[in-house]
């Protein structure tokens, strides 16, 4: 402990870099544990030390591993943490040459801080997100989150977001300005005669 207290900072973090490579070196990748969770740990000390780009990529790769395990666990926090950590690890040509990577760490980056309840920033960053995506499944992904605010952000715009998701899939629906009581009516009795031509007793057996 004094002999690391005695380091510089680049040096304690150039240690622990060393050391992360170093188990690194005997981690199975395809067999996440929590060895991963101290692996990254030591290689996030030393990030700013990184300079390859292949290395940067790989642990921004075990950092969204890291994310969605620590997601999964309800630790929301360090998942929020872990992502931005491999956001950061991204490089500005990554949206282009990396795509499936800087799509899932940036979608997880937006989970996390609706989680945590930072609200308007995961707004934000889902918005950027919107611009960034590349297909209707992914766009629709991203507004149905965004439609599932209600309760912390503008109601109008999470239904105006839950829309727009809906004909990302596909489906007909009407602007926010043309739903009104006439609409919602007629929408009920399509419902009701759906529910009426239903054979309930085929649903209990």
């Amino acid at each position: 402990q004094a002999a690391y207290e005695s380091l510089g900072e680049q040096a304690r973090q150039a240690a622990h870099l060393r050391i992360g490579r170093l188990l690194l070196q005997h981690y199975d990748e395809t067999q996440i544990s929590q060895e991963l969770f101290a692996i990254i740990g030591q290689l996030n000390l030393g990030l700013h030390l990184i300079t390859e780009r292949q290395e940067k990529r790989q642990l921004a790769t075990l950092n969204l591993q890291a994310a969605k395990q620590a997601k999964l666990a309800s630790v929301w926090d360090a998942a929020l943490a872990y992502a931005n950590t491999g956001v950061e690890l991204l490089n500005e040509h990554s949206w282009q040459s990396d795509y499936a990577l800087s799509f899932e760490l940036h979608s997880v980056q937006v989970e996390c801080e609706f989680l945590v309840s930072n609200h308007q920033q995961g707004k934000v960053l889902a918005e950027k997100l919107l611009e960034q995506a590349q297909t209707p499944l992914e766009k629709a992904r991203i507004c149905l989150l965004l439609g599932s605010q209600q309760i912390t952000l503008e109601l109008d715009y999470c239904i105006a977001k839950g829309l727009e998701g809906l004909t990302y899939c596909g489906l007909p629906t009407p602007t926010l300005a043309q739903i009104d009581d006439a609409l919602v009516k007629q929408e009920h009795h399509k419902i009701d005669v759906l529910l009426e031509q239903q054979d309930w007793k085929e649903h209990t057996k």
